[in-house]
């Protein structure tokens, strides 16, 4: 730790003292001072720390304990899986006792965990940091609508905003109207948009999305956070598949096309390398699907990668790892 003479020390070269520190040193030294806590808080910390370590990565896994009757995380440091016992972490004290929901990251080794509140408007959600061991539960703030709107489910996206560093959530509702009497109603969709900002832990409601009412959004497999926007996949129904993308910096929402496919194929987001990464398996025949992989090189240009033929005891794709190809079996 500096010593008082220390802290006459120019406040950058503090700075890049702290940033080269292990976390264990971190966890001490941030209750030292009120600067120091602030700092290393700090997104722009965070994310310069996280480059200063030697990051190659590690995989999340989310698997059930039969023990607990519940699922947990698993956070595995490389490739090489098996050797290496994982990091282990129960949330319980945010799961539904059968489901642990979605895990999206990390954006600077930053997790989003959110627990859909599936037809109610009780959704979770949290932000973990598993190398500095902090869990902060967010606030959320449900939109109010007339009785006859009925939530039925969510989608997340997690990113950070290159103007302002600061952490962004966005949170797309799917919610139905629901019109008639007694004998006859009638549903009308509608996608509602809030966007959370880490730093002034408050949220800022959108308008309704000026996309086709009826056409479904999905979560990703990771964080498909790249070039300043966020992506999810949308579509009507198997045959047409469409990227929906949140930029963080303008905040606005846009759609492009997918690639064109001849049959209905269920999709699955993910990123490869630097660029946005599609999976389509064919419908009905999940164990023996045969999987083409695209990948998006520019905003509405699409490359087929390659084309997986169907093995045994596979079920479906997870996501790319050290150029890799992940499957759950």
């Amino acid at each position: 730790m500096l010593s008082n003479s220390d802290q006459n020390l120019p406040e950058d070269v503090v700075n890049e003292i702290l940033s080269r520190l292990p976390v264990k040193s971190l966890l001490r030294f941030k209750y030292v001072y009120r600067y120091w806590y602030t700092l290393i808080k700090s997104p722009d910390f965070i994310s310069k720390h996280f480059n200063q370590e030697n990051n190659n990565g590690r995989l999340l896994v989310q698997h059930y304990i039969s023990d607990i009757d519940r699922y947990a995380i698993a956070l595995f440091p490389d490739e090489t899986l098996a050797d290496i016992p994982p990091l282990h972490e129960n949330l319980g004290h945010l799961q539904s006792l059968k489901d642990i929901g979605n895990v999206v990251g990390p954006i600077d080794d930053i997790f989003l965990l959110h627990i859909p509140g599936y037809y109610s408007n009780s959704d979770r959600m949290a932000l973990w940091n598993p190398a500095m061991r902090e869990f902060n539960r967010l606030h959320v703030l449900e939109p109010i609508f007339p009785l006859n709107f009925h939530a039925l489910t969510s989608v997340v996206g997690f990113g950070l905003d290159p103007l302002t560093r600061d952490y962004k959530i966005i949170w797309i509702h799917y919610f139905v109207e629901r019109i008639g009497d007694e004998t006859y109603d009638i549903d009308y969709p509608y996608h509602v948009a809030a966007i959370y900002t880490l730093s002034k832990e408050s949220w800022r409601h959108f308008d309704l999305l000026t996309i086709p009412k009826d056409r479904n959004i999905y979560n990703s497999l990771c964080a498909t956070c790249i070039n300043k926007a966020y992506y999810w996949l949308s579509g009507l129904d198997y045959s047409e598949h469409r990227i929906l993308s949140f930029h963080m910096r303008l905040k606005e929402f846009r759609e492009k096309e997918g690639p064109d496919h001849p049959e209905p194929q269920w999709g699955f987001l993910s990123l490869y390398n630097d660029s946005i990464g599609l999976f389509l398996c064919q419908t009905g025949v999940i164990l023996q699907s045969i999987i083409d992989i695209w990948v998006m090189e520019e905003e509405g240009c699409w490359t087929k990668l390659i084309t997986v033929n169907p093995f045994p005891e596979v079920f479906l794709p997870r996501e790319f790892w050290k150029e890799e190809l992940l499957f759950e079996s």
